[in-house]
């Protein structure tokens, strides 16, 4: 079981990671949230890194993720925790993958979300709050993927 807190003093300086689509659609969902002036150079190429960059200078209430299942896992975090309402999309290929594990999470911090469609796949309905602090321990050890992991971390 790992344990996460928040800490409590600001931390500021300069980081240089490698371009790749993985560090950069992390630092995207990182700027919008916490520091929207932040400047971010070297971003990745990646078709995915290019429609997340775009969906979130969108701010577009449908968000209609293809078939970027990346996006899909930040995207739901990030407007969980973002008032407003919204819907998240792709292709048909990508409603079917599961993404039950992270609504569950989610969930038990307070997270309003709706299947629209099929029980466990997207496309999702959001309605965006502030989420309340839990006690809840959420067990990261048989997660099979480590976008599911880096979302809920995204948002703590």
């Amino acid at each position: 079981m790992i344990r996460l807190s928040h800490p409590s003093a600001i931390v500021k300086g300069e980081v240089k990671l490698p371009s790749s689509k993985s560090i950069s659609n992390r630092l995207l969902v990182l700027q919008k949230l916490y520091e929207p002036s932040m400047f971010l150079d070297n971003l990745s190429e990646a078709n995915d890194t290019q429609l997340l960059a775009r969906i979130l200078s969108d701010e577009c209430s449908l968000m209609d993720v293809e078939d970027a299942g990346t996006a899909l896992r930040f995207l739901l975090a990030y407007t969980s925790v973002t008032p407003g309402e919204w819907i998240i999309k792709g292709t048909e290929r990508l409603h079917q993958r599961p993404i039950a594990e992270l609504v569950d999470a989610l969930r038990l911090f307070g997270a309003d979300i709706e299947y629209l469609e099929n029980e466990g796949c997207a496309p999702l309905k959001v309605n965006g709050k502030k989420l309340l602090a839990s006690t809840s321990l959420i067990d990261v050890t048989n997660v099979k993927s480590s976008q599911f992991v880096s979302a809920l971390l995204l948002i703590a």
